[in-house]
């Protein structure tokens, strides 16, 4: 009797972590939101599962999550993967090594410069690095990335991110709002031919140097903060 209680459990659990991975399927088949859920390991440990081999976007913003669960991504051709405001650390990212991500949004999570290697080596071109301690080191690290998006802000980059910045000749969004970047690396943006959109909120660029990268781009729309009165 006991090993047929024990056996019941066992499949009641093995369910119950299927069930909420299942339930966070939409109808495509192809995403996974997660956001706002309590996401242990045991929740991500079905990805193997059939029903999953689809599934290139993972959507885990706000959850409650177990930073270990992300080594069953491996399980999944995920492709989109967005961890913002979880509790995600540079010691936690070493289990996206080697997958294909080309989207990776780590806004408000715990990665710093230590992180800057393995984020050089995923296929990226879009990167959401905002209110992080990431710092000029990992700009530098990620400059060879094709990337398309950047964001910046809120982090602890300086005017020793211009050289890196000037080679992302892929850019077409970057965000540089709320950082202490200045005019060096305004005056950088010039050799990016392909950027759309500029975030300077709140920085130390003075007017007349994000006046004269306005001048000389006119197609560029350059967020600022309007002038007080």
């Amino acid at each position: 009797m006991l090993p047929l209680i024990l056996s019941i459990l066992l499949a009641s659990c093995s369910g119950h972590a299927a069930g909420v991975a299942a339930d966070s399927l939409r109808l495509d088949g192809r995403q996974l939101d997660f956001r706002g859920k309590k996401v242990e390991e045991k929740d991500l440990a079905s990805l193997s599962a059939p029903r999953f081999r689809d599934v290139d976007t993972v959507l885990l913003a706000r959850a409650d999550l177990e930073p270990e669960a992300l080594a069953h991504l491996r399980s999944i051709p995920v492709t989109t993967l967005d961890l913002a405001f979880t509790s995600v650390g540079d010691d936690h990212l070493a289990a996206l090594r080697g997958l294909a991500i080309s989207s990776l949004d780590l806004t408000a999570t715990g990665v710093g410069d230590p992180s800057a290697r393995l984020l050089a080596s995923l296929p990226l071109d879009t990167l959401r690095l905002g209110s992080t301690e990431i710092g000029d080191r990992a700009a530098e690290a990620v400059r060879e990335l094709p990337l398309r998006r950047l964001d910046l802000q809120r982090t602890r980059i300086t005017d020793a991110v211009a050289p890196s910045l000037a080679r992302m000749h892929r850019l077409e969004n970057l965000n540089l709002s709320h950082t202490s970047i200045g005019d060096t690396t305004v005056e950088a943006l010039l050799e990016l031919e392909n950027l759309r959109w500029l975030g300077l909120m709140e920085t130390r660029a003075s007017a007349a140097a994000i006046a004269r990268l306005q001048s000389a781009r006119p197609e560029l729309q350059i967020q600022v903060e309007l002038p007080t009165r």
